[in-house]
């Protein structure tokens, strides 16, 4: 019967490992139900944190070693000690505070349109203290992602204007303000209006451009 038991966990450790995990959250289920297992080995828990580490998930590691602690009465024996991986974790946290995230708005968030026309959108903006990235609408609902330094952004401009907004059955006058990002062989285009614009949180997204490479005032039309 302990026979069993070890090889369905192994199998499950194998499964865990094997799997392409898009959500995390899924992974850090399936390893805590490993290690909550009445008669997990120590083999078995070791394995589930370096399955863990490997996939960049140093909390869902150390809830595994704190489990066994409170079961087995001890510290985890092995190449990854709890200092390692509280070490890991502080490290993660640490770029992810410094990280910055603005995730285009859903089609009703927009006023039903967007306030310019553009046949691939910017869908996702990532900030940190030395790149800068873009996702972007691709044909057949596909996306590609471009990532540059802060010093390959040769100017950033800001264009404001009056515009038209439709909203449900009615439109009215909005201030409509576009940001162009200029690298050496490609510019990004999206919407920093505060009504209705691309991102939430559009002058946060504007401050941390401007950190980037000063964003210049192009008027009512790009110069």
């Amino acid at each position: 019967m302990e026979i069993s038991v070890n090889r369905s966990l192994n199998l499950l450790l194998e499964n865990a490992q094997a799997t392409d995990w898009n959500d995390v959250s899924q992974l850090r289920l399936a390893l805590l139900e490993i290690a909550s297992h009445p008669d997990a080995t120590e083999y078995q828990f070791q394995d589930a944190i370096n399955i863990a580490l490997d996939f960049d998930s140093p909390q869902t590691a150390l809830d595994i070693h704190n489990a066994y602690i409170r079961r087995f009465g001890k510290d985890l024996s092995g190449d990854v000690s709890r200092r390692d991986i509280e070490a890991d974790l502080k490290s993660k946290t640490k770029k992810e505070v410094a990280k910055k995230a603005f995730i285009r708005q859903t089609f009703f968030q927009r006023g039903h349109f967007s306030n310019y026309f553009t046949v691939h959108p910017v869908r996702k903006i990532v900030i940190t203290p030395r790149t800068i990235s873009f996702t972007v609408s691709h044909y057949y609902c596909l996306t590609r992602s471009y990532e540059y330094g802060h010093s390959d952004v040769l100017e950033i401009r800001l264009r404001e204007r009056e515009s038209w907004k439709s909203f449900g059955g009615g439109s009215s006058k909005i201030k409509e303000r576009t940001c162009k990002v200029i690298l050496k062989k490609r510019s990004f285009l999206f919407d920093v209006s505060a009504s209705c614009g691309d991102f939430r949180n559009p002058r946060e997204l504007v401050e941390e451009l401007d950190k980037i490479c000063t964003v210049q005032n192009s008027g009512t039309d790009w110069q």
